[in-house]
């Protein structure tokens, strides 16, 4: 739950991710990402998950070992 102000116009704006929004988006990105899975051992494809919490130099350094 945040309350965004605008500084210029004093409007607030207040945001709410439920965990059923939470819940919904999770199981939405894990089939997204079957899907790609599946795309890429049907082509004969490297398939891989980088989460942002790393950085990108990071992850192509890892990718390219």
């Amino acid at each position: 739950d945040v309350r965004l102000k605008d500084i210029e116009s004093d409007t607030v704006l207040r945001t709410y991710v439920s965990p059923k929004v939470v819940s919904v988006y999770e199981h939405n990105l894990d089939q997204h990402i079957a899907n790609i899975r599946r795309i890429c051992l049907d082509i004969k494809a490297e398939h891989f998950v980088a989460t942002t919490d790393i950085p990108v130099y990071d992850v192509f350094f890892e990718l390219l070992k």
